[in-house]
C-alpha cells in the first residue's frame, strides 16, 4: 500500500477492503497522505485485528488493547 497517496476521507474505504482480507498480517502505508493523522496507527490496528506488523514494527498486545 505504499505511495497508493490514500487520502483520510478515502481511509476507511480502504480499510473496509483490507479486512476482507482474513490473512493480512503486515502492511506498509509510507508516502500516503493519511498518515499525517496522528491516530492512523490505531485505526488500522483497531480495524485489523490480524495485523501483526505496520511500516516495519511489531505490533504487541498492548499496542491492540490501547488502539481499542
Amino acid at each position: 500500500m505504499t505511495l497508493n497517496f490514500i487520502d483520510i476521507e478515502d481511509l476507511e474505504e480502504s480499510v473496509d477492503n483490507l479486512s476482507d482480507l482474513p490473512d493480512i498480517r503486515e502492511l506498509y502505508f509510507v508516502g500516503n497522505p493519511f498518515t499525517d493523522w496522528e491516530y492512523w496507527q490505531d485505526y488500522l490496528i483497531a480495524r485489523l485485528p490480524t495485523l501483526g506488523r505496520l511500516d516495519g514494527t511489531d505490533i504487541s498486545k498492548s499496542m491492540k488493547m490501547a488502539a481499542r
